[in-house]
């Protein structure tokens, strides 16, 4: 277990293996691991979990790899998300929220759990709790026709990186850490793309950002902790809460 205050949360990250059953402390945050690429994770029954409009929008996608992930990515959440709630994977109801943000239907909403969800090619994160909201995003490092533009941009740190005295391969990384910070926050606070990034004033502390959003009347301060879910992939975790309780937890579940 990690804490968001935790200088060394980054160093020798441990995702447990687990099915999605695990008990989620009411301060607690729980961020799942999911492969989309997992053999074993698609449904065996041809029913599964999804809905309706779940399928429709599956039998759109021409790409066979982005449909099977797609379809796993659901059946997982949902998984994760019906383990908490203690009903079938096919009972969780979830809507979209102001903005997009997806939320739990109202049908589920006495269980005041807050959820985000991101991925990146085969690589999905979805984070838990029941102590505010919560955003997450991640990305796979990749190299950028742009990137020494998008520094411009992108501010990577309180101590920007010099483009000029740093390679590539640093600078990616720094790009992409700030990037997966900003999308963790904007999606906590359920803003979307529509946070600018000067808009946000933080401070580094070890391997944790503290923010500030101006015009947050709730004058909130949010902690964003790096993750590394898997080798050449980074992501980030957004949450109000301080010095809360991280737990890393690798989904092998595999929905009814």
């Amino acid at each position: 277990m990690m804490r968001a205050s935790d200088d060394a949360m980054c160093i020798g990250q441990r995702w447990s293996p687990l099915a999605a059953n695990s008990p989620l402390r009411e301060d607690a945050i729980q961020v799942w691991l999911i492969d989309l690429d997992d053999g074993e994770s698609l449904p065996r029954s041809e029913r599964g979990p999804w809905s309706e409009a779940e399928r429709q929008h599956a039998a759109r996608q021409h790409d066979r790899i982005a449909r099977r992930r797609w379809l796993v990515g659901r059946s997982a959440v949902r998984d994760v998300l019906a383990g908490y709630l203690h009903c079938s994977p096919r009972s969780v109801a979830v809507e979209k929220g102001p903005n997009g943000r997806p939320r739990l239907a109202p049908a589920n909403a006495p269980a005041q759990l807050d959820f985000n969800v991101a991925h990146s090619e085969h690589v999905l994160l979805c984070a838990v709790t029941r102590c505010g909201r919560v955003g997450v995003d991640v990305e796979r490092i990749r190299p950028l026709d742009d990137l020494r533009a998008l520094l411009d941009i992108v501010p990577t740190s309180s101590e920007r990186v010099s483009s000029s005295q740093s390679n590539d391969r640093n600078l990616l990384l720094g790009f992409f850490r700030a990037w997966t910070a900003h999308e963790a926050l904007a999606k906590a606070i359920g803003v979307g793309l529509e946070l600018p990034f000067d808009a946000v004033h933080s401070a580094r502390v070890g391997n944790t950002t503290f923010a500030t959003v101006r015009g947050d009347v709730r004058g909130r301060r949010w902690s964003l902790v790096e993750l590394d879910p898997v080798q050449g992939f980074v992501g980030a975790l957004a949450t109000a809460q301080a010095n809360v309780p991280i737990e890393l937890r690798r989904w092998k579940g595999v929905a009814p």
